[in-house]
């Protein structure tokens, strides 16, 4: 039986592989949900000044 390379406090090769790929994981998560935030943020700032936009020229042009 082969020897293990790791001591026996150390995750295997395996178990670090995996911790990796949850953290990489993790990460482009908050990116990706920070991206849509500030999207959908952006759509109801255009929408809060297309509004304002509108009712100004009401105005302005009566």
């Amino acid at each position: 039986m082969p020897q293990s390379q790791t001591g026996p406090d150390e995750p295997s090769t395996k178990r670090k592989s995996k911790a990796g790929l949850v953290m990489v994981a993790a990460v482009v998560t908050m990116i990706v949900a920070i991206f849509v935030g500030y999207n959908i943020s952006h759509v109801d700032e255009m929408n809060k000044e297309k509004t304002g936009a509108q009712q100004r020229k009401g105005l302005i042009g009566d």
